[in-house]
């Protein structure tokens, strides 16, 4: 059925790092886990190395530009 079969996405963005950690293992697979700066998160230490940073749209578009 449709619903078991994986899912590709180009990017996830949230300013969560836990929320797009769970979309990352959630039968999602993204090609960019964007973690969209707020002032919450800035201290959020990325240890396993997979977000990207971004702190605008504009960024968020680069990103997702660069990793075509």
């Amino acid at each position: 059925t449709k619903k078991n079969l994986p899912r590709y996405v180009v990017a996830a963005i949230d300013d969560r790092p836990a929320k797009l950690l769970e979309i990352d293992n959630q039968a999602t697979f993204a090609r960019n886990l964007i973690l969209f700066e707020q002032p919450w998160n800035l201290k959020c230490k990325d240890i396993q190395s997979r977000f990207e940073y971004a702190s605008s749209w504009d960024q968020v578009r680069r990103i997702i530009d660069d990793s075509r």
